[in-house]
C-alpha cells in the first residue's frame, strides 16, 4: 500500500539544531524582541535558493510524452497552434476535472493556491496526490502561508513523501507560538498575501480561475456554497502559467514547509502524520461510495480531452500575472503590477463591459475609470455579492459606501441573491440541505470580444497588496459564451437589480422634478412566484445587521479590503 510505502522512501525531517541550542533558546525565549528575531531566523533559514528549486524532490523525469500529453499536442496541432480552453461553471465538474487530470498525470502536477481546506474533498485530494507521487509523478505544492498553519498536519504529511514538496509564500513564522507576535511585528508584511490559483499537469495541461481547494467550491457544504468560475487551457498559454509558476516557486519568498516537530515542538510529529494518513485513507474509502462520487465519475472531463472529445474553444490569449515582488510593496513595481496590465483593455472598450466580482469596492481610483467609459457612452453591468450570499461581511461594507455613486454614473448593478442557483442544487443527492449562495467567480468581458478570467477581484487588495493571475482571451465565440453565463446569473430567480427611485413622501410626488438626488433611495427588484417585488432595504437582513454594517462602516480599514 502506498500509505505504508511512504516512510519506506522518506523518513520526516526533524530539527537537529533545536537540541543543541535548547539551551541557548531557553534564555532567548524569556525576552518578547529575542523571540521575534528567532522568528525571523527560522525563516531565512527554511529559504531554498532559486538555483536549485528541486534539490529535495527525487524522481525520474521521462523523455517520454505522456498519453495526455500526446491528445493534447495533437490537438494544438489541428487549430495552428493556438489556446484551447473548456470553462468549468460547477464545483462537481471542477473537482472531477481536478482528481482526473491528477489520476492522469504521468510526469509533474504543480498545484498553487491561497487556500487548502483539510475538509472532505481536501484530503481526497491529498489522497490522489499521494498516489500520483507513489507512480514517480513530481509534485509540487505552493499555498500562501496566511492560513496554512491550521492545516500543518495535512500538509506535512504530503511533505514527507520523497515526490512531493510543500512551500509557503511569504511566511508569516514557522513556529505556532511565534504567529500571533509576528502578526504585530509584522503588519505591512503579514497583509501581503499571493491570491493566485493555478494547476498544471505534465505541463500540457493547465487550471486557472477563482476556485481554491476545498468542500465550499466543490459543492460538498451542506450551509454555503460557491458560485465560481475556472477555465482549463491547453496550448502555449500553458507554458507561460508553468513560468509564473516557477516564477513563484523559486522567489525568495517561497519558504520550505516544516515538518510538524518543528512547527509544534510539544507533539510527536511521526504519530501526527501516520494518524493522519490513516484518515485520508478512510476519508477516500468513504467518498468513493458517495453520490457525491457518482457524480463526479459522470462528468468525464479529462476523459473527453484524452480521447479528443472535449469541446475546447480555440483562441489566442495573453496571460497576465503580478511579481512576486508585489508583496514588498515597492512603487517602482506598480507598472508590472496585474491589474495596471489590466487597465489599457478596459479604458480601450467601445460599446459594453460586463464584470463579475464577489466584492466589488472600486475606491475613487476605480469610479474615475467608470466615469469615464460612461462619458464614452459604454455600458456598465456589474454582478456582485448580496449582504446575505457574502462570505466576508467587511467587503461588503467597502462595496456599501460605493454603491450609491456608481448608480448615479449609470451603472447597472445587480447583487447575488442567497438562494441563487437553488434548483441545481436541489438535484445534489449528497447534501443534507439546500445551501446558502455565495459568488466567488471574476470575470470580465470587453465588447463582446475580449474575456478576462482569473483569480483578481475589483478592490484594494487585489490592486495594491495580493500577487494575483488572469488570462485574456480574444474570442467573439467565448466572449459569447460568457455573456450567456453572465445573463443567466443577472436573473432574477438568481440576482437582484439595485436601482436608485425617487422616494415619494407627502409633501413630494415621485414624478415631480423637484425631486432631488438626495431623495433618491436605492430599491431591490427582484420576483417572487411570478410577481415583481421591491426592497426598501437590503433583503434578507435585520437591525443587527445594519446596525453592523453602519458601525463597521466608520473604521479605516477600506485599504486592506
Amino acid at each position: 500500500m502506498f500509505l505504508q510505502a511512504i516512510y519506506k522512501m522518506k523518513k520526516i525531517k526533524t530539527n537537529t539544531n533545536f537540541s543543541l541550542k535548547r539551551g541557548k533558546l531557553r534564555v532567548f525565549v524569556v525576552l518578547l524582541l529575542s523571540l521575534l528575531a528567532l522568528t525571523a531566523c527560522s525563516i531565512k533559514q527554511q529559504r531554498i535558493a532559486a538555483e536549485n528549486p528541486e534539490n529535495k524532490i527525487s524522481f525520474t523525469d521521462s523523455t517520454q510524452m505522456s498519453r495526455l500529453e500526446k491528445s493534447v499536442l495533437k490537438q494544438i496541432d489541428e487549430h495552428s497552434h493556438k489556446n484551447g480552453f473548456y470553462f468549468i461553471a460547477t464545483g462537481v465538474e471542477a473537482f472531477s476535472t481536478l482528481t482526473g487530470l491528477i489520476s492522469s498525470a504521468e510526469r509533474s502536477i504543480d498545484l498553487q493556491s491561497f487556500l487548502y481546506h483539510d475538509d472532505r474533498t481536501g484530503r481526497l485530494l491529498a489522497y490522489k496526490l499521494l498516489q500520483a507521487a507513489d507512480r514517480g509523478v513530481r509534485v509540487r505544492i505552493l499555498l500562501d502561508d496566511f492560513f496554512s498553519s491550521s492545516k500543518i498536519s495535512l500538509l506535512a504529511t504530503l511533505n514527507a513523501h520523497r515526490n512531493i514538496e510543500v512551500r509557503f509564500f511569504n511566511p508569516i513564522s514557522t513556529s505556532r507560538w511565534a504567529r500571533p507576535l509576528a502578526f504585530i511585528a509584522k503588519f505591512r508584511k503579514v497583509t501581503r498575501r499571493m491570491h493566485n490559483k493555478a494547476f498544471i499537469v505534465d505541463r500540457h495541461v493547465a487550471i486557472i480561475g477563482g476556485r481554491n481547494v476545498g468542500d465550499v467550491y466543490y459543492a460538498m457544504r451542506d450551509d454555503y456554497q460557491f458560485t465560481d468560475l475556472d477555465v482549463l487551457s491547453v496550448g502555449p498559454v500553458v507554458k507561460s502559467i508553468s513560468t509564473s509558476f516557477n516564477t513563484f516557486w523559486t522567489s525568495r519568498w517561497a519558504v520550505a514547509a516544516v515538518s510538524y516537530n518543528q512547527y509544534d515542538r510539544t507533539s510527536n510529529g511521526s504519530k501526527v502524520v501516520k494518524k493522519k494518513l490513516t484518515q485520508l485513507r478512510v476519508n477516500a474509502k468513504k467518498l468513493q461510495r458517495s453520490s457525491f462520487m457518482k457524480a463526479v465519475k459522470r462528468s468525464g472531463v479529462v476523459r473527453k480531452l484524452r480521447h479528443a472529445n472535449l469541446s475546447l474553444l480555440w483562441s489566442n490569449s495573453r496571460l497576465m500575472y503580478d511579481p512576486p515582488e508585489k508583496v514588498r510593496g515597492r512603487r517602482k513595481h506598480r507598472k508590472k503590477y496585474l491589474m495596471n496590465q489590466l487597465m489599457p483593455y478596459l479604458a480601450q472598450a467601445r460599446s459594453e463591459v460586463l464584470i463579475i466580482t464577489p466584492y466589488f469596492i472600486p475606491s475613487r481610483s476605480g469610479l474615475r475609470w467608470i466615469k469615464r467609459l460612461r462619458k464614452k457612452g459604454v455600458k456598465v453591468t456589474i454582478l456582485t455579492n448580496s449582504f446575505a450570499s457574502n462570505d466576508i461581511p467587511f467587503a461588503y461594507i467597502g462595496y456599501e459606501r460605493y454603491r450609491r455613486k456608481v448608480l448615479e454614473m449609470g451603472v447597472e448593478l445587480y447583487e447575488f441573491k442567497p438562494t441563487a442557483e437553488t434548483k441545481r442544487r436541489k438535484t445534489y443527492k449528497w447534501l443534507k440541505s439546500i445551501p446558502r449562495s455565495g459568488l466567488h467567480a471574476k470575470l470580465i468581458i470587453i465588447d463582446g470580444e475580449k474575456m478576462i478570467i482569473g483569480s483578481p477581484n475589483i478592490n484594494p487588495r487585489s490592486r495594491n497588496l495580493d500577487t494575483e493571475i488572469a488570462i485574456m482571451v480574444n474570442s467573439t465565440e467565448i466572449a459569447e459564451k460568457m455573456s450567456a453565463l453572465f445573463s443567466k446569473l443577472i436573473k432574477p430567480v438568481n440576482s437582484y437589480r439595485v436601482v436608485l427611485r425617487k422616494r415619494v413622501n407627502d409633501w413630494k410626488e415621485a414624478d415631480d422634478p423637484n425631486v432631488s438626488d438626495e431623495d433618491e433611495q436605492l430599491v431591490w427588484k427582484t420576483n417572487k412566484q411570478g410577481k415583481q417585488v421591491q426592497y426598501r432595504q437590503e433583503p434578507n437582513t435585520g437591525l443587527f445587521e445594519h446596525l453592523g454594517i453602519l458601525f463597521i462602516g466608520l473604521l479605516p480599514i477600506e485599504g486592506f479590503l
